[in-house]
Formats: C-alpha cells, structure tokens, sequence
C-alpha cells in the first residue's frame, strides 16, 4: 500500500577524537549483498537527515522520510558505513538501537516494514579486520556496534547491510476462524461493519486429510449504507 516510509533509529558515540566516522546509506540497486556489489551500488548518503549522537548519550536520530526512495514493488537496502582514519587520536565507536522503517498509510495506520532484530544484517570488513560491525549472535538482535582502532591504528572502512526492504510493505489481513473441524454446524454468522462502505468478503472452506485437500473460496460484495 502507498504511504510514507520512515526510518528511526538511536545512536551512541562513544571514544575518541575522529568526527564524520559514521553516515547512514541507501541504495536501490545492490542486489546482491556481497562485498563487490556493495562497494559497485549507487549509494545515497542520508546521514544529514538524521541527529546522530555527539557523545555518550543514546541519541534519537527522528523521523527520517524515505519517500524519495520508493520503488515500486523493488526494494531498498540501508546501510551503515563506518570509517576511520590513520591518525594520533583514536577512532570512534558506535552503537545502533532502536531501529524502525514504518509505513504509514493515509488513514494513519502503521506497518512495521522491519525493526533491527528482522533487518538480517551483513557486515562487510572492507579495511583493517581488526576494527569490524558486531551483530549479536543472540535469539533477538537489540543491538549493532563498531570499536574503532586506537591512536595509530590503520585505516578503517566497514559496512553492515540490511535485506532489502519494501517500502511498499504493509501487514497482510489475517482472516478469522468461524468454524473448525470439531465444532458443530455454523447456520449463520454475524459481522457489524462499523463504517459505511463497500467491502469484499472472503469466505474460505478446506478440509484435510492424509491423502488430499479440499478448499472452496466464495466472495461477497457488501455496500454498508448510513
């Protein structure tokens, strides 16, 4: 469904001395999420949408619009680059919570397109393994982070990938269970609509067994007057 996409997240700087070390990525052609592709995509860099924390503190980035973005029924994929430079002061660390990419609709409804636990992400050590992404290996993810190298470290380039995201994506409707296999003959049902309209419907009736299954799909169309 066509609403407004946003992402929302929180950050924390923590460690030395070296600015501009985190920018928050968005491509629409990564395809493949492997090291090459992800350095071959077109990327564009929305870190100046987003407040990023300055220091120690667990910063909201706010509400970050991805309309620009939406395409069709293709994904996007979010990214977090992450860099450091060889230099006499240490480089910084960072944490991200709290990740959110929304969709919402024009009657004000909110779908979760994915939180940072279901975002699958992929880290990609691009420059100097000894400073990499670390995703919790954890039933549910709360959490990425990075440690930057000390004063005189190499240099450091890492990435960390999300799956693609639909920012068309919505929650399916989920149907509800007015007769089971046990319960006894249904002779009517009754349903109030709240709000007048037309509606479509959906009646489905299966039945299983060991060796086959039967389903029938009938649909009404409904007009609900005032």
């Amino acid at each position: 469904a066509d609403g407004i996409p946003k992402l929302q997240f929180t950050s924390t700087r923590g460690g030395g001395a070296q600015d501009n070390s985190l920018n928050v990525m968005i491509s629409k052609d990564l395809n493949t999420i492997n090291q090459d592709r992800v350095l071959a995509a077109n990327w564009t860099d929305i870190t100046s949408r987003a407040t990023l924390s300055v220091g120690a503190t667990n910063t909201a980035s706010g509400s970050i619009d991805l309309s620009e973005f939406k395409n069709g029924d293709n994904p996007i994929w979010l990214a977090f680059k992450y860099t450091g430079t060889k230099s006499s002061v240490a480089q910084r660390s960072w944490i991200i919570r709290s990740l959110l990419v929304n969709n919402t609709l024009p009657d004000g409804r909110v779908s979760v397109i994915s939180d940072i636990n279901n975002a699958y992400w992929t880290a990609f050590d691009i420059k100097n393994p000894l400073a990499s992404w670390v995703i919790p290996n954890t039933a549910t993810i709360t959490q990425i982070s990075i440690n930057g190298g000390a004063a005189n470290s190499d240099d450091n380039e890492d990435w960390i990938v999300s799956k693609p995201l639909y920012l068309n994506k919505i929650a399916p409707d989920v149907g509800n269970s007015i007769k089971n296999l046990a319960s006894v003959p249904l002779p009517n049902y009754e349903y109030i609509f709240k709000t007048a309209g037309t509606y479509k419907v959906t009646f489905v009736a299966f039945n299983n067994s060991v060796d086959s299954n039967k389903i029938v799909v009938k649909e009404l169309v409904i007009n609900v007057t005032p």
